[in-house]
């Protein structure tokens, strides 16, 4: 019986109250601020020191942009109507209901919608504009600042709202 009670506990829906719940929230926004449109970090660091390193960075970028609008244009409309359905059905089942499973979802989710959006901001600003070199550089290095700022604004008030729920609900007591 207590290799069942184990199972239960490590896939227990109290999200807030869960380490797999934050181990999952932190290891999400590491790797959405170690790329930026799939591009490592380090290759956008060496592309400003070697000219190989750069036409490398052109080429993935011109890669990925090609692939992010593709995605936005092919099923961007299906995939915008799904996505508001989805979050606005975990926002009223998690916030109006109560569901924390629902809530702790929604933390995850929304922040990442807002990081689409700006993906395929960028990815739309490169096509058009067509940076080289430095400039490229310059753009995606603006666009990670703003992938970490989000993600710790997202981190901090899921921590705040996972603290204030397990604290009004009386999870940590239990």
């Amino acid at each position: 019986m207590s290799l069942y009670n184990t199972i239960l506990d490590v896939l227990d829906t109290r999200s807030f109250a869960t380490l797999w719940y934050w181990i999952a929230l932190l290891a999400f926004w590491h790797a959405a601020g170690a790329r930026v449109l799939g591009i490592p970090h380090d290759l956008l660091l060496d592309a400003r020191r070697s000219e190989a390193a750069s036409s490398d960075l052109h080429a993935m970028t011109r890669i990925a942009v090609s692939r992010t609008l593709g995605i936005g244009q092919g099923a961007g409309m299906v995939l915008a109507g799904l996505t508001g359905f989805v979050v606005g059905s975990l926002f009223v089942l998690g916030f109006s209901f109560g569901l924390e499973l629902a809530q702790a979802v929604f933390f995850f989710v929304l922040p990442m919608c807002v990081l689409t959006l700006l993906r395929l901001r960028l990815a739309r600003r490169i096509a058009r504009e067509a940076p080289e070199g430095e400039a490229l550089a310059q753009l995606l290095l603006r666009h990670r600042f703003w992938v970490q700022l989000i993600g710790m604004i997202a981190v901090f008030l899921t921590v705040l709202w996972g603290m204030w729920h397990s604290l009004t609900t009386g999870v940590l007591g239990n």
